[in-house]
């Protein structure tokens, strides 16, 4: 992570303005995978790193995005599947042992398949807004 900030007559330089790195590393990737992002705004130090640790959560939730189809638009109290509702998933195939998830996006269609319900679940931490001052590309918002 990278960044720079305005400056004025007592700070000033490179070291101060526009040296601003910080570091974050995901301790399940083992092999050395660099990505480079630049901070947007007036950047310091600590939001510099705050977005890196944000960026490596949000990318490594991210990885187990899943997206489900299920019949009908009810679950089985008979309420409908809301968008940030949290779910349990039990899926052997992907591995997700009874893992709590939340509801990104939920897409209703009725056709001669039948009522089906389109349902993108992830992690919590891919439902996290992005720390202040930067902009969020993408994500459940």
């Amino acid at each position: 992570m990278a960044g720079q900030r305005s400056g004025d007559d007592a700070d000033f330089g490179e070291a101060t303005l526009t040296a601003l790195r910080a570091r974050a590393k995901d301790s399940q990737i083992t092999r050395y995978r660099p990505y480079h992002l630049q901070q947007s705004g007036n950047a310091t130090g600590a939001s510099c790193r705050e977005r890196g640790e944000f960026e490596v959560r949000q990318r490594a939730a991210r990885n187990e995005e899943t997206t489900y189809r299920v019949q009908g638009w009810r679950q089985g109290d008979g309420s409908l599947w809301q968008p940030n509702q949290r779910v349990m998933v039990f899926d052997p195939v992907l591995g997700f042992h009874h893992r709590e998830r939340v509801i990104g996006e939920v897409v209703y269609t009725q056709n001669e398949g039948g009522t089906l319900c389109e349902l993108r679940v992830a992690p919590e931490a891919d439902c996290i807004p992005p720390p202040e001052g930067t902009k969020n590309r993408r994500g459940f918002f």
